[in-house]
């Protein structure tokens, strides 16, 4: 109850803030991101060496099958974390992790790189460039539904206020990405399975952000050094569990 009550009140606040960063700061970054991509991947984007799943309408439905369990378990993780907070400080670490990366790097970093993402690239007016991404996507659903598409439009009209509320739209850094790697450096005292398994969560993620065309890809190269470097500052808090004891 400690830890859900205040943690609900903090992600219902982020979800406002969230809303607020094209506002404050209208979205700027996305060709530099998209050609950044190109760079780094031998003047290809990301997604078209990745043809051989995005072509595949079955391999699509898995990918966007398992993007969606980030959901619970971010939040499984997160209550696990919260159960256990008395009895070692990695599950404390885990918890403030969580809400150092949301916040600092879901609304801060965010707001400085204002993006909207390969799968808004064209709506806001800015080429063609993932025009053929989305026409897969779209493929895909003929046969499969992919529900990353439907929860697009739905941010997108909130975005341009066609329906109440999900207006919040941002892409870098992937806070996906960023999530499920704390999830997997979080899981890797627990036990080997989980830890790979973790790890393999979170490459999916990483992969599912770019072939669902929620981000770029170095959204998520961006989230993984963003999660490490919060673990790491985090590892020495032997004094905040004192503190916590003696409550």
């Amino acid at each position: 109850v400690h830890m859900f009550i205040p943690l609900a009140t903090f992600v219902t606040g982020f979800s406002l803030l969230k809303a607020s960063i094209a506002v404050i700061n209208p979205f700027s970054w996305d060709v530099t991101l998209m050609q950044l991509d190109k760079v780094i991947h031998f003047g290809r984007l990301p997604h078209e060496w990745l043809g051989f799943l995005v072509d595949n309408p079955l391999a699509v439905w898995v990918i966007n099958f398992v993007y969606n369990l980030w959901y619970f378990i971010l939040l499984g993780t997160t209550l696990i974390a919260g159960f256990y907070a008395n009895r070692d400080t990695k599950h404390i670490r885990y918890l403030i992790a969580f809400m150092v990366a949301w916040l600092g790097a879901g609304f801060f970093i965010a707001l400085g790189f204002s993006s909207a993402g390969p799968c808004y690239y064209e709506r806001v007016g800015l080429g063609t460039d993932y025009t053929p991404l989305m026409t897969a996507l779209h493929a895909a659903q003929d046969n499969y539904t992919i529900w990353a598409l439907d929860t697009q439009d739905i941010l997108w009209d909130g975005f341009i206020g066609e329906r109440h509320g999900s207006a919040g739209i941002s892409a870098f850094p992937s806070l996906h990405v960023t999530t499920a790697v704390l999830i997997a450096l979080y899981a890797q005292g627990h036990s080997r399975f989980l830890s790979i398994a973790a790890w393999l969560f979170a490459a999916m993620i990483m992969l599912g952000s770019v072939v669902l065309a929620w981000h770029y890809a170095v959204d998520g190269y961006a989230g993984i050094v963003i999660a490490i470097l919060i673990w790491k500052m985090l590892e020495k808090i032997p004094s905040l569990q004192k503190r916590y004891d003696k409550l």
